[in-house]
């Protein structure tokens, strides 16, 4: 059996603690930071195509996956909702409560029932402010997040970006087909 599903489908009925412990956010940290983050943990659970967060708005929770699955989305002018990337169970979503203003960079949707763990924002980072080794432990994990999401968008945008060409391209072929057919037919005199 696959450690991560058994891990994180047990983890529902498993004590807070153990549950932040065996979390693979968290792998290698010290029982005394664990300890600090279940301190600051509760469980939640969102529907399928439930808004865990969206952009823009105050952001204060952090949330580590532990069964379903999230998309974590952009909405643009004209484009409607691109998602960036979809993660699962052992991952996290939400590093906006860490930087400020404090707001939200993306969106975030459960795609199938989902249960997290989520952690509040002011408390961790309070934490972090008054230990300093917890703060690096915390912050170094958080930036691999981000750097997977910021190079999850890159991405997205080189993909959008090749089809925006491939399509003008297209049209572009279309209009000279049309045009080259005009200038082959012979015009009527009168």
């Amino acid at each position: 059996m696959d450690t991560k599903t058994s891990s994180t489908a047990d983890a529902r009925f498993a004590p807070l603690p153990d549950v932040v412990a065996c979390h693979p956010f968290f792998s290698g940290m010290s029982e005394p930071h664990l300890h600090i983050l279940a301190e600051c943990a509760g469980r939640s659970e969102f529907d399928a195509g439930q808004v865990m967060f969206r952009r823009g708005e105050s952001a204060n929770l952090f949330y580590l996956i532990n069964d379903g699955e999230v998309s974590v989305e952009l909405q643009t002018p004209g484009q409607g909702t691109i998602r960036i990337q979809t993660v699962g169970a052992g991952e996290s979503v939400g590093w906006s409560w860490l930087f400020p203003p404090y707001e939200w960079r993306f969106d975030a949707r459960a795609v199938k029932p989902t249960r997290v763990i989520h952690f509040y924002g002011i408390w961790l980072r309070e934490l972090c402010d008054e230990d300093a080794e917890f703060g690096y432990a915390l912050m170094s994990r958080t930036a691999q997040v981000v750097t997977a999401r910021l190079q999850a968008a890159r991405e997205h945008l080189v993909a959008l970006s090749r089809l925006a060409l491939e399509s003008q391209c297209q049209t572009l072929r279309l209009k000279g087909k049309d045009l080259g057919k005009r200038i082959r037919q012979p015009t009527k005199k009168l």
